[in-house]
């Protein structure tokens, strides 16, 4: 593993909580504990996710649970970590500039395209230096 030079949680503009959910999902993408979905969305606003896995991620969605099938991005999975169920942004409010390298974390190009490997490696460099990577 890694060493964890990471910034803290006030550097970054996140509360203690979102900010630890976050370092969780960054352990999660690099041990391999989730699996890239594919997702399709039909026209009558249903979507299908393959595999049907309980530990999907897709940047594309926040979250999508459907049958035995669940996917989610870095902010859906932080969700799920998170002490309260949910992300908190609005607790500590982020200057303009943390804000807009959060959403180029959350928010990258060809986000249905983005792999498990991606994420860690833009997940990382965002806890290491407050600017996400995205290969």
């Amino acid at each position: 593993m890694l060493a964890q030079n990471f910034k803290t949680a006030a550097e970054l503009g996140l509360d203690q909580p979102s900010y630890d959910a976050h370092v969780k999902v960054l352990h999660a993408l690099e041990r391999g504990e989730m699996i890239h979905t594919k997702i399709e969305r039909h026209y009558d606003g249903t979507y299908l996710i393959e595999p049907q896995v309980p530990n999907g991620f897709n940047m594309g969605p926040r979250s999508y649970v459907c049958n035995s099938g669940t996917c989610r991005c870095i902010l859906g999975w932080a969700d799920v970590y998170t002490e309260g169920g949910k992300v908190n942004l609005s607790t500590k409010p982020m200057t303009p500039s943390q804000a807009d390298a959060y959403a180029r974390l959350v928010n990258p190009n060809n986000a249905n395209d983005r792999t498990v490997d991606e994420a860690a490696h833009a997940l990382r460099t965002y806890l290491v230096t407050g600017e996400a990577e995205w290969a």
